[in-house]
This record gives C-alpha cells, structure tokens and sequence, in this order.
C-alpha cells in the first residue's frame, strides 16, 4: 500500500489539496468539470452530438448555424493533418478518442497534455471534425450556456471511414500502433455517461494511486486479459472487454466495469467474470475485477439500490464459481461505490487513494470485507516469471491513450520498425552502393563515429519518440 496518504482510513479530502503525479496543475482532477456531482446529466445518460455531414446538411437546410470555433475549412484541415508540427498532437487526439470512446474537452487534454484542447474551442479539435474525424457534442441542458459551457464540450470518434482511407495510409507502423494498439480505429460503443465517468475514474486513478498504468476499453478486452495475452488460444466469437484496465507496478491487472444499474445482463456480466477467474490462477493470469456502482446522484423514486443488487449478484457468482482453496474467486471480486470514493464535488475518500473497496471473501456470517487493490498483502501476486507481467507497462506506455505522465520513452518501450526491415528481407537498413567505394571511407550506414552514436531510426518510425 502507498504510504503517502497513511491517514485514518476513509478520511475524506480535498482533491486540490492531494499530492499529483500529473505535471501539469491546470490539467489536474480538482480543476475539471464533475462528471458525476456537476448535474450533467438531467436528461438521460447521452449527449447532444453533430458530426460533420449533419451539420453541412442542416445549415444547408437552413436549421441552424455553425458555431464559430467548429468553422474550420476542411481542404486546409487536411492539408495540415501531416504538418510535422500538428501531426503528433493530432494522433495524440485521436488515440484518446479510440480507446476511451467519449470525452470532455477537459479530459482529452488531461489525457494528451495538450492544454489548449480543455478549453472547448481549440482549431485541432475543430479540423478533426471539419475532416470528419470527431464528432462534437454537448451535454442536455435546459439552462443558458454558462461559463464553462465550452469547457464541458463532448468528443468521440465519428463513424466514417475517414481515418482508415485518409490518416492510416500516411502513417508508419509505429505512428498507427500507437493510436490504435493494432487494431482498426473504430467508434466502439458510445454510452456517453458510462464513457465519461471511466475516463474521469482512470484519470484520477493514474494522478493519485500507486499504480503502473492505466488503459482503455480497447486494451482491456476479455482476449486479452484471459486468453491470448496470457498466450492461450484466442477467445473466439467474443468481443467483450472490461471498461478499463489497471495494472499495478508489479503487473497486476485490474479489470474495471462501471455501471449504474444492475439487472439481467448485468447479472450474466458478472457471472462471466466469475467464470474466468475461476479457470485462471492469478499466478498466471495476475487478473482481478472490480464493479464500480456509480447510481445517478438524484435518484429520487422507486427501484432497488444498484449497490446492493450488485453485491447480490457478485456473490452468487462467486458461490457458482468458487476457484480453489488456495486461488479463492471471491478474494479477486471486488465491489466499490463512486460516492463512497468521491463523496462530494471537489471531495475523495482515501479510500480511493488505496483503491479499498468491498469483497466478498471473509467468513460465511459476515463475507463481505474491505480490502485494497493496490496493496500487496491484500492482494498478492507471485507470479512464475515477473517479467513476463511487467513488460506490459513498457508495452501499453507506447500508447497515445494512455496519461501522458505514464507514458514511456527513452528505450523502454519495444521499437517495431525493424520489422519492416526484416520482412523486406534485410538484417539491417539497407544502404545503395557506392557508385566509388575505392575513394570512400566507408562506414556502415547509421554507424557512431568520435563523440557521436550510433544514428537512431527517424522519429516517425519510433514508438519511442
């Protein structure tokens, strides 16, 4: 357990006040938007969204007018996209939008560290939509625009073809798999609230708690949690993926589903879960799971609480699917409610700094306890080989999705693009002949001579940039 916040337990704190591993103060958690206690949300879980052909087609029909910041020209928007200086931090964009599907203009700046974009009215955000890259929306609100109307501006992916017919033919393969993870840039689900709040939980979990790297939806799928990223036969026929992922410094990953509601198909959700677990021994898999409650803040009337539908539900699974004496499902299920972490606006429970939450492995008279994600007593992992678990930091740090804080550089992360020199059937950058090598002091191509080293691929070409 992080020993930086050894307070009494449960103690609640000012998030402003908490020290940050984000570098950048004005793109930290107590600055932005409250996804959950801000009153966002009063009409349904979706935002208001446009994308580009919709609106060329309504203010052709005379329904409406483009705001100004969004009237960006489309031929010069895609005559920049390779710009040397706007590339990187276009790509940057478009690997949040990717994984982590909708986000404020507040969170894609958290994500990407590039401040401008919080403001709502940044020209990269403008061209991206203007190409017909992003969509744009806003959240329901039947009150005037106010002061930070602009900052609380919706991001996601837009379904065209745009990137794969446009952007993916002029980037390397280093530049693709850096934003897509190597998989088809797509618009995945859009459950706008649901997408938001797992945003906000991992940015804050990546600023406070003593881990190695958070990931997206799209690097979280079941396949890769607990079949082929283990090095099992791929999971065949399921798309299914956890919202998030967490992975501890020591490989541990923590699978992360939040919902706001429990029923039928959450019900089989969680036996799912159960069921994998109970197949996979944490020394080889390092895979736990927690459900994070996080029920509308002005839930007035009627119906169950989903926290303890949840609770019901996680063990009842865990009865069916009980593990081993020694490997316990119910040691690595784990339930967490968003207003026992984050109590008020502004406000976060140490709790959350310790990721402690309920579980449902203590005593039959009493199974539910608490216990923390991040502490290695709580939960141990002692896996056969340690490498094997860690390397994923380095692997997943490549990443434009993730924090820009973890994000990793200067050699730690694996370079691809000697594979194109090998699959061209080269064992090394391939160099023309000398038209007069009798006159030359040749020297192999990329090779250090005095002070100088050995010359490294071009930046385009490096996941270490």
């Amino acid at each position: 357990m992080s020993v930086a916040y050894a307070t009494a337990p449960g103690r609640n704190v000012r998030m402003a006040g908490l020290p940050s591993a984000c570098p950048a103060p004005e793109l930290r958690a107590h600055t932005r938007l409250d996804p959950y206690w801000d009153g966002v949300w009063s009409l349904g879980a979706q935002g208001s969204w446009v994308s580009e052909d919709i609106a060329r087609r309504q203010v052709a029909a005379g329904l409406g007018h483009l705001p100004a910041h969004l009237a960006a020209d489309a031929d010069r928007a895609w005559s920049r996209m390779f710009d040397p200086v706007v590339l990187e931090r276009r790509l940057d964009l478009l690997g949040v939008l990717d994984s982590w599907r909708t986000v404020t203009s507040e969170q894609i700046a958290a994500f990407t560290g590039h401040g401008k974009v919080a403001s709502g009215r940044s020209i990269d955000m403008a061209e991206l939509f203007q190409t017909g890259l992003a969509d744009v929306g806003i959240f329901t609100n039947a009150l005037l625009g106010g002061r930070n109307a602009d900052r609380a501006s919706l991001y996601r992916p837009s379904r065209t073809n745009a990137f794969r017919d446009r952007v993916e033919p002029q980037l390397s393969y280093a530049e693709w798999l850096s934003v897509t993870g190597g998989s088809p840039f797509e618009s995945g689900g859009q459950f706008d609230r649901h997408n938001i709040l797992t945003a906000e939980l991992a940015l804050r979990a990546a600023e406070w708690c003593d881990l190695g790297m958070v990931v997206g939806e799209k690097t979280s799928s079941v396949d890769l949690l607990g079949h082929s990223g283990l090095g099992l036969p791929p999971a065949i026929g399921s798309q299914r993926a956890a919202d998030a992922t967490f992975i501890r410094p020591d490989g541990v990953r923590i699978a992360v589903e939040v919902t706001a509601s429990a029923g039928a198909s959450f019900d089989r959700k969680v036996r799912r879960w159960a069921e994998l677990l109970d197949t996979r021994r944490m020394r080889d898999s390092g895979l736990v799971v927690v459900f994070v409650v996080a029920e509308r803040p002005d839930k007035k009337i009627g119906g169950r609480d989903a926290r303890s539908s949840v609770l019901k539900a996680v063990a009842s699974a865990v009865r069916d699917y009980p593990g081993v004496s020694f490997d316990r499902t119910a040691s690595r299920m784990f339930v967490a409610d968003w207003r026992e972490w984050f109590p008020s606006q502004g406000m976060v429970s140490e709790d959350f700094l310790t990721l402690t939450c309920d579980r449902p492995s203590g005593p039959a008279i009493e199974p539910w306890e608490r216990a923390s994600l991040v502490d290695v007593f709580d939960v141990p992992f002692e896996p056969a080989d340690d490498a094997a678990f860690t390397a994923v930091l380095d692997q997943v740090g490549a990443l434009r999705s993730v924090p820009f804080w973890m994000r990793r550089g200067a050699g730690r992360s694996p370079e691809v693009w000697p594979i194109a020199v090998t699959e061209a059937g080269f064992d090394r950058i391939p160099v023309p002949p000398l038209t007069r090598p009798e006159s030359s002091a040749f020297k192999p191509f990329g090779e250090g001579t005095g002070a100088a080293g050995d010359v490294r691929a071009p930046r385009r070409l490096r996941m270490n940039r």
